[in-house]
């Protein structure tokens, strides 16, 4: 990614640590709820790891289809997030389908894991792989008074708007 090789890593003491490579010097790019994340799952060897750049941003992939996760970090901002792709036959998350992208003919081309499917990646077109609409979930940090819960009497959601989607049932995104 960018100029760096990633890997997950392992030592005498534990593995499932993400490092990344710039020249001649590994870092440990990975938070403890990460990796204590990857250490649960019971195997490593399966793990599907790439990479792609987009809207500025160098980003590392990591499925773990045992594990039934993704984690995806973000080069730029040093943040990580997790990717899903939403069953809406079982109506639950599951790993991510992506498995491998590449820059070709001006695009961003990735395939399918699951179907040998090819697709271009962008962030206008706002479907996934199986033509449904993309769920997003956005989690805020949980918020505490000296460590105890504490009611908020309003809240105001900022958000941009006017971006319809001829798929969606009432031809409108909606916030739930």
């Amino acid at each position: 990614v960018d100029t760096a090789i990633t890997w997950i890593a392992q030592n005498q003491n534990g593995r499932g640590i993400v490092v990344r490579a710039t020249g001649y010097v590994p870092e440990r790019i990975n938070t403890h709820a990460i990796e204590f994340a990857i250490q649960r799952y019971t195997t490593l060897s399966d793990t599907l790891l790439f990479s792609y750049q987009d809207l500025g941003h160098f980003f590392t992939v990591l499925t773990f289809p045992t594990g039934g996760q993704t984690w995806v970090y973000d080069g730029q901002t040093n943040l990580w997030g997790e990717r899903a792709h939403w069953d809406v036959t079982t109506g639950a998350f599951e790993p991510y389908r992506i498995s491998h992208a590449m820059s070709a003919f001006g695009k961003l081309i990735v395939g399918d894991r699951l179907s040998g499917g090819i697709y271009e990646m962008t962030s206008t077109v706002h479907t996934d792989v199986d033509d449904a609409a993309i769920r997003r979930v956005r989690q805020p940090p949980r918020l505490s008074f000296e460590q105890r819960r504490f009611t908020v009497p309003s809240i105001q959601v900022v958000m941009d708007t006017g971006l319809g989607m001829a798929s969606a049932p009432t031809g409108h995104p909606m916030l739930s």
